[in-house]
């Protein structure tokens, strides 16, 4: 397993945000809670968030949050480059239009389908 993105790449595409200063960036080793749950997303091909832009002012953990999730190793050079191309962009919109709201989580995924090599981005904004 891999992380399709790194530090570096974030910083390049995100640093000129503003919220970029308060960014916590967190790499996760399962998207799922449960490890087995995981397993079988990845060895089904289904496809899965591989990277997630959050608000959040509900819990502990306030603020914005970036999280990277792993792929095969041999499937990070695609995964990277469908982010870099289909995602970095309305992520950065994303957080860069994102209304705060109190009691809420304002988040974005990156979707990334490993049998068709595509990544599509997925928003939850407040009601």
């Amino acid at each position: 397993m891999a992380y399709p993105v790194g530090f570096e790449l974030l910083r390049e595409h995100f640093g000129d945000l503003p919220q970029w200063q308060d960014v916590r960036l967190e790499f996760y080793s399962k998207t799922t809670f449960f490890a087995s749950e995981f397993r079988h997303v990845l060895s089904s091909g289904a496809p899965y968030c591989v990277l997630s832009v959050e608000h959040e002012t509900i819990n502990i953990a306030l603020g914005w949050h970036i999280n990277v999730y792993p792929v095969f190793r041999e499937l990070k050079s695609v995964a990277r480059a469908t982010l870099i191309q289909s995602a970095f962009t309305p992520l950065h919109d994303f957080m860069a239009r994102a209304r705060v709201h109190r009691h809420y989580r304002n988040k974005a995924e990156a979707i990334f389908d490993p049998l068709a090599s595509t990544c599509s981005v997925k928003v939850d904004f407040p009601p």
